[in-house]
């Protein structure tokens, strides 16, 4: 079976450069432009995503945090695997500890591709 990434991030351009190298890496890539987290999370629990790609500064739509935040108090969702995902590697450092929270992660972009892949199969293959 394929694997479901769910790509929410304000970037379009982004998406679809991510979108492309997942699915020519045999993953079930789904962009989703993020929304306000209470339409969001409906798309997230019907998707049923593998992982989910997660930014960090979603503009005009708030903080990837608290984003995160709803996903982790979703019974749904709660236990899906997140990786965030942020060109702000200060504040990704400065909140680690609450990305040890059990299948969550942390990207620095830019990233290589190499990189990208090497988190998802750490996200895919179980606990953090």
């Amino acid at each position: 079976m394929t694997q479901r990434i769910a790509i929410v991030d304000d970037d379009a351009t982004l998406r679809a450069v991510v979108h492309d190298l997942l699915s020519d890496e045999g993953y079930e890539p789904h962009g989703m432009a993020p929304t306000l987290a209470v339409a969001l999370l409906p798309r997230l629990r019907m998707l049923q995503p593998d992982v989910i790609l997660l930014d960090l500064h979603l503009q005009g739509q708030g903080s990837g945090w608290r984003i995160l935040d709803r996903i982790r108090a979703d019974p749904v969702l709660a236990t899906m695997p997140v990786v965030i995902w942020s060109a702000d590697a200060v504040q990704l450092r400065a909140r680690a500890p609450s990305l040890e929270a059990p299948r969550c992660y942390a990207l620095d972009k830019p990233f290589d591709l190499d990189l990208l892949l090497q988190t998802l199969e750490r996200a895919l293959s179980g606990p953090a």
